[in-house]
């Protein structure tokens, strides 16, 4: 049996959701379970291109991507108590994406996925050094989250202005 990219994306998934539930249990064992996941998403995307993408396997990266993405910030925030900073944290991450989708072309941010999983990953690792660092990290993580929606929007909303 060949490994396609939906393979992947459903492994990323899995241990995605895996790191996050393991987060309060287990910080490192989370941690490598999430940069798994991470990394999965990363081979499932280059899989894809090498060989024939689809409309349902793009789909599902993205709804994969979104759901790691929404139970680790939420996972985090629930153990770091850092409401309600986190809870925008999630929403903000969750929102860049979807004022760039739908578009005919690939919307670029300062603060795309890959930095912003990165980002977090790094203040996962700073919280469990010291919580205040963590909580700082938060607030600088929602000001790029900010800056990225209005990055998006403003690219997304001149794109749709130039098609007419």
């Amino acid at each position: 049996m060949r490994i396609n990219p939906n393979h992947l994306t459903l492994a990323g998934l899995l241990t995605g959701i895996a790191g996050a539930i393991t987060l309060h249990f287990n910080y490192f064992l989370a941690f490598i379970l999430i940069l798994a996941s991470f990394s999965m998403d990363v081979l499932d995307g280059r899989l894809a291109r090498k060989t024939r993408p689809t409309r349902t396997g793009a789909y599902f990266d993205s709804v994969s991507d979104k759901t790691v993405e929404a139970s680790v910030i939420t996972s985090f925030v629930i153990l770091s108590q850092s409401l309600p900073w986190g809870v925008l944290s999630a929403s903000l991450s969750i929102l860049i994406s979807y004022v760039k989708q739908g578009s005919g072309k690939k919307i670029n941010t300062v603060f795309d996925r890959a930095q912003r999983m990165i980002f977090f990953l790094i203040i996962m690792l700073l919280h469990s050094v010291n919580k205040e660092y963590s909580y700082t990290l938060i607030l600088v993580f929602n000001v790029f989250c900010v800056i990225a929606v209005a990055q998006a929007f403003v690219k997304k909303f001149r794109e749709i202005s130039a098609s007419g």
